[in-house]
């Protein structure tokens, strides 16, 4: 009686997988606004540089990381530098390790099938989200999904609409609608949920943005990005600890 009782509480507590998968869907789907031009620019200048619409949905669907596939567009050559754009696209997504790091506690108690399809599927939104997520509640697969299923079927859907219709857009569209700042705008808009206070997060950000600024500045490639995301992290492992009750004036601030 006992045990039938414990068994129907955990249920009652657990979270309903379609409710936090719709909720995840819901969550993402404002950011769409942001992909829109992004993807299509992608699709446009991948056609620019020879890839077929089958070829550029490929590329979208395999690596779904769209900082790496711009900087593949950037050495695109013929014959293919397949060693330099590996090494390219494997420093600009350095930042995974990081990010993975952040949401390993969340999800080691998914099966490892769900956690390693998890991992392949998480690009800078959804990993933004769900770790927002896991600070007002657990962090399901349902939730992780939920928003995996909106952006990354649109990602490789729209890159491929953008290769195939390329040629409509003005040359430079990006620039000159100012298009290529959209994704930029959404990153910021994310970041929002993740200032914790001057105390807790100045330092870090400030050194991590003065870094990426000053490496891209120097170094040609995306070495900047490596070099701003683990300055500040050293900054935050480094800097003294900051009261809780410090920290949650700061975020509520």
């Amino acid at each position: 009686m006992a045990e039938d009782q414990h068994a129907q509480n955990t249920t009652q507590d657990s979270p309903n997988t379609w409710r936090e998968f719709g909720k995840g869907v819901l969550d993402m789907a404002p950011l769409l606004i942001g992909l829109v031009p992004f993807a299509l620019v992608f699709g446009a200048l991948a056609a620019d540089r020879g890839m077929s619409p089958l070829e550029v949905g490929l590329m979208s669907g395999l690596v779904i990381a769209g900082g790496s596939q711009f900087v593949a567009l950037e050495l695109w050559a013929d014959p293919l530098p397949v060693l330099l754009l590996g090494l390219s696209a494997l420093l600009v997504n350095s930042r995974h390790i990081l990010m993975g790091a952040t949401v390993a506690p969340q999800v080691k108690g998914w099966s490892p099938g769900t956690r390693y399809l998890a991992l392949f599927l998480m690009v800078d939104e959804l990993w933004a989200l769900a770790l927002r997520r896991s600070r007002v509640a657990t962090l399901t697969p349902g939730y992780w999904f939920g928003l995996a299923i909106v952006l990354c079927p649109a990602w490789v859907a729209l890159t491929v609409i953008g290769a195939i219709g390329g040629g409509f857009l003005p040359e430079n569209a990006a620039h000159d609608y100012g298009l290529d700042f959209a994704l930029a705008a959404v990153f910021l808009a994310l970041l929002k949920d993740f200032w914790q206070g001057p105390r807790i997060s100045l330092a870090p950000w400030v050194t991590s943005a003065l870094v990426a600024v000053a490496v891209h500045q120097i170094f040609p490639g995306p070495w900047y990005v490596a070099a701003g995301a683990v300055a500040g992290l050293l900054v935050a492992l480094i800097q003294p600890p900051v009261p809780k009750a410090t920290a949650d004036e700061g975020v509520s601030s």
